[in-house]
């Protein structure tokens, strides 16, 4: 074997031994950046079993009944509502109440003045009083005219009674030749001559009292005209005066005396206060769960009031888009201190789930984003998924997840919400 051949064979085995120590030095440094790496860890993140809960609040979940209950806000609504309005251009001269006044029935509440009605009132009057003087002065007229008439038709009867004594006695004395034809033929003429004179008279009279009847209707007729124009004035000059139309309470008052208000304008509103209704818009999804004669809560931000359901619309309106029925609650008892159109609410029961789980709204919902909660098992808090149901003022109904008896952790879960479980301070937990 050659020199060459035994020189290779010598330097074989030292690249091998080259390679080992170059992937010792490898591994050494892994060693050591592993070592390092696992203490920062250790250090700057603690292990979840360092973690304890030293503060905290519990509830047991119990049982109760659960109402299924149909909300909506409403206005009170008045028995009966009237705005007064000036019936004229006028003035307020009279202000007898202020605003919140209560008032009877007829009360005299203000006194409006108006010159441009009195003037035309004055005039009405003048009118009346003229055509009442022209009719009886036209009834006088009449009066003589007929008694002339029947004066002259008396004395023209009495003279065809005479004359017909003469032609009676004349003719007589013709059948006995003491009397000339001629005579007698003058009478019978002078006769005739007066009966033609007494039937003009009695057709004159007669066409004269028809006369004196149209005149005397057109005479009536004016009268009547002007009077029932004095009556309208009188009716407008006596709505200057206003009075309450009902017992109630003043509500708003538009003016003040010494004001000039256009004919129209209101003057003042007036309420009722006993046995208000309330008025509200509900869901039309809803109103088939409600019925006339259903009790109601009506709430104000200060009391409460039971009241019934007297009304319900036979449809639905659509408001901003939603169909709303319009219904209407009476309260039980008198509520007089209520204002017409207060704000109230108002809460239905429509169905009732009993001893449905519960617990105490607390921190929880908003920190668990009610979703999970976290049981207590001994000293550990376990993180349960859990599905709410009703959600009231004070407790929450438990659908699914926990059982009546369970102890669950109502306050804050920010602290810890990323942890399955959470060990916990037996003495640090306060029960709710």
């Amino acid at each position: 074997m050659s020199k060459l051949n035994e020189s290779i064979i010598q330097k074989k085995p030292q690249k091998k031994r080259a390679r080992f120590r170059h992937l010792q030095l490898i591994l050494v440094v892994l060693l050591v950046f592993g070592i390092g790496g696992f203490t920062a860890f250790r250090y700057l993140f603690p292990h979840e079993q360092d973690f304890i809960l030293n503060y905290y609040t519990y509830a047991e979940v119990s049982t109760r009944d659960f109402a299924i209950s149909v909300s909506a806000n409403g206005t009170v609504i008045p028995e009966r509502q009237e705005t007064l309005r000036s019936q004229a251009n006028a003035s307020v001269t009279l202000l007898a109440v202020a605003e919140g006044d209560d008032v009877e029935t007829g009360q005299l509440l203000a006194e409006l003045t108006s010159t441009e009605l009195s003037s035309r009132h004055a005039s009405a009057r003048r009118r009346v009083e003229q055509a009442e003087q022209d009719l009886e002065r036209l009834g006088y007229d009449h009066e003589s005219e007929q008694e002339a008439s029947e004066r002259s038709i008396a004395q023209q009867e009495q003279k065809v009674v005479e004359l017909e004594r003469d032609v009676t006695l004349k003719q007589e004395l013709y059948q006995f030749g003491g009397l000339a034809r001629r005579e007698l033929e003058r009478a019978e003429q002078d006769l005739a001559d007066a009966e033609d004179t007494l039937l003009r008279l009695v057709r004159q009279y007669d066409e004269a009292l028809r006369r004196q009847d149209v005149a005397w209707q057109r005479a009536e007729d004016s009268l009547a005209e002007e009077l029932a124009a004095l009556q309208d004035l009188d009716a407008e000059m006596k709505a200057l005066f206003v009075y309450a139309p009902f017992s109630g309470r003043i509500v708003e008052l538009n003016v003040s005396e010494g004001v000039q208000v256009n004919n129209g304008a209101a003057v003042l509103t007036v309420a009722t206060v006993d046995d208000p209704l309330v008025r509200v818009q509900l869901d039309a999804d809803v109103i088939d769960l409600i019925r006339v004669g259903h009790e109601a809560d009506i709430r104000t931000s200060f009391a409460s009031y039971p009241g019934t359901v007297t009304y319900i619309a036979p449809r639905a309106v659509d408001v901003g888009g939603t169909p709303v029925v319009e219904t209407h609650l009476r309260f039980a008892s008198n509520v007089a201190d209520l204002r017409p159109a207060s704000a109230v609410s108002i809460e239905l029961e429509v169905d009732r789930r009993a001893d449905s789980p519960f617990l105490p709204r607390g921190a929880y919902l908003s920190s668990g984003e009610q979703m999970f909660v976290y049981v207590l098992r001994d000293d550990l808090a376990i993180r349960q998924d859990v599905r709410y149901g009703m959600v009231g003022s004070s407790a929450v109904e438990i659908v699914s997840g926990l059982l009546p008896g369970d102890r669950v952790i109502t306050s804050s879960y920010d602290e810890f919400r990323h942890r399955t479980e959470v060990r916990v301070n037996l003495e640090g937990g306060r029960r709710q």
